[in-house]
């Protein structure tokens, strides 16, 4: 959102077509992870000790991680557009923790955010154009 009002304050097209670029990103994985999540039903690590635990349709929410979807989104989509390795770096290394803390936090199992890492990064290549 940052991206698009300097985009629109600014009057800079370049500023504001890469923050829909990086909202469309966050925004079609988010969609795509919370209808997977609802259908899936995978239970959490912290209400069960079965990774194999699924209530299709029941309400259970763990396949696959939505911070970690949208985490690697921005940081896919926004590394597209600063196009440096050290921001790339940064970018991902912020994403990897967010996916690490939803681990750690026993919110979800490692599959979850592997998981949903690969949702993050193949929904901003989609939306971005860029697959």
């Amino acid at each position: 959102m940052g991206l698009l009002a300097a985009g629109l304050v600014a009057d800079e097209p370049k500023l504001l077509h890469a923050g829909l670029r990086v909202g469309a990103s966050v925004l079609l994985t988010s969609v795509i992870t919370q209808a997977v999540k609802y259908t899936l039903g995978r239970e959490r690590p912290s209400d069960t000790d079965d990774p194999w635990a699924f209530d299709p349709f029941g309400g259970a929410h763990s396949m696959w991680s939505g911070h970690t979807s949208s985490a690697f989104a921005f940081a896919t989509a926004l590394s597209q557009e600063i196009n440096r390795p050290w921001a790339t770096v940064g970018l991902y290394t912020l994403a990897t923790g967010t996916a690490w803390s939803r681990v750690y936090g026993n919110h979800h199992w490692a599959s979850d955010v592997l998981v949903g890492a690969a949702a993050g990064i193949a929904g901003a290549k989609l939306a971005t154009g860029r697959w």
